[in-house]
């Protein structure tokens, strides 16, 4: 029997060897500066909107943080649209970037007398509130009430690890709601959160793209929502699913 060449063994080595190699690629995260959400020395309640990937300027993003400034009218309230590209546009790095960024943000608002903190994120922004949360926790010693809100999040964390969103976003909040499309072409977005309440719009009819649907589902409700920070798990359990099939958008 003829032996394998060394080129044909080297192939083999490298191929086994890449989603090793991808998978340690994605979960680093190079360190890196970025400017900080800058609330109003009289905020008490903040709400931070993160958007996805290529997002910075999305429409359905932009018209959601009117819509959110409407409905929160209070002289101590602040609703902050919070850009991280370019490290959400690194697609393949933007749960590490992520994660990182979360964190120096929540250490940033420990410093500041902010009482309340509405965390939303649409897609790869899914990353962010729930590093800012253990991170303001962690370096606070007075209570800081969080409520997350998650918009189709993207929950694929390194290469391999399709599940880590859908079982984890979300646990450290107070409380946490997603509303999900489950038929759109993007991975990782699929599944309701175990540590959310979830609204399923999938059978909603709508004329945008099945990954923006559940963004302009929630500009559209917020006038009969409530923002309250009172919100909680007895009424809307965690990891229940309840699916919205009354009325569509276009």
């Amino acid at each position: 029997m003829q032996k394998p060449s060394k080129n044909a063994l080297l192939i083999v080595a490298i191929l086994a060897s890449a989603p090793l190699i991808m998978e340690a690629y994605t979960r680093w995260s190079p360190s890196f500066s970025a400017d900080m959400p800058a609330p109003k020395s009289s905020t008490k309640r903040l709400i931070l909107l993160f958007h996805g990937s290529d997002g910075k300027d999305s429409p359905a993003i932009l018209q959601l943080e009117q819509a959110l400034k409407q409905k929160l009218s209070v002289s101590d309230a602040e609703v902050i649209r919070y850009v991280w590209s370019p490290w959400s546009d690194e697609r393949l790095r933007a749960s590490a970037n992520g994660l990182y960024l979360g964190e120096k943000i929540g250490a940033h608002l420990a410093s500041q007398n902010i009482r309340e903190v509405h965390l939303i994120g649409h897609s790869a922004g899914a990353w962010l509130p729930d590093a800012v949360c253990a991170s303001l926790r962690k370096y606070t010693s007075d209570p800081v009430k969080v409520r997350m809100t998650f918009l189709d999040p993207i929950g694929i964390k390194g290469f391999l690890d399709f599940d880590w969103g859908s079982q984890n976003f979300g646990g450290c909040a107070d409380f946490a709601e997603a509303v999900i499309n489950t038929n759109d072409n993007v991975p990782g977005t699929n599944a309701p959160l175990q540590q959310a309440f979830n609204i399923d719009v999938t059978e909603l009819p709508h004329e945008v793209s099945g990954h923006e649907w559940p963004i302009w589902y929630y500009t559209q409700t917020l006038n009969g929502m409530s923002l309250s920070m009172d919100a909680n798990h007895f009424a809307m359990p965690r990891g229940a699913v309840a699916k919205d099939v009354t009325a569509g958008a276009d």
